[in-house]
């Protein structure tokens, strides 16, 4: 659609690998990033890259427990090698998803994927929330084959 596929695979696909994702959960979370809302690939991949360098830098465990239980849990095990930063990603999301209030979901989405102007146009119209909502919606799609139930029905306002 945006003609720069080539361009990303090469500069992104590796970080998505280190971080766990599969090939079609890397596909499918462009393709529902570009569904909802960034205008190009290159804003998705850049969210991406966001949240797993807050996760790096400490970012993200300076706040930790903004997150429930699984996700400090999930958070723990990547620190020691027994977890992906994906599957920490992925816990956040859905502690997001299963917010009440937008304004909790959108404390937790800014930590997790920055509020500086460019990571919030790197997450297309809506900021941050979108891009959460677009990621747990990359997540049932592709684990729907499980049964799986991620939270994104809980946020209605990010996905308007």
């Amino acid at each position: 659609k945006t003609n720069e596929l080539g361009d990303n695979l090469s500069e992104y696909a590796g970080k998505f690998e280190q971080a766990g994702y599969s090939a079609s959960e890397y596909f499918q979370l462009l393709q529902n990033g570009l569904e909802g809302g960034a205008y190009n690939l290159d804003k998705v991949n850049d969210a991406i890259n966001e949240v797993t360098t807050r996760l790096a830098d400490g970012t993200i465990g300076d706040s930790i427990d903004l997150y429930s239980q699984k996700t400090q849990s999930l958070f723990l095990a990547w620190q020691n090698g027994e977890a992906t930063q994906k599957q920490v990603i992925d816990s956040i999301v859905a502690d997001i998803g299963n917010c009440t209030s937008q304004q909790e979901a959108l404390n937790m989405a800014a930590k997790a994927f920055g509020t500086s102007p460019s990571a919030t146009r790197s997450c297309g119209r809506f900021g941050p929330a979108r891009l959460a909502s677009t990621l747990l919606i990359s997540s049932a799609r592709v684990l729907v084959k499980t049964g799986s139930s991620p939270g994104w029905r809980h946020m209605p306002w990010a996905l308007a």
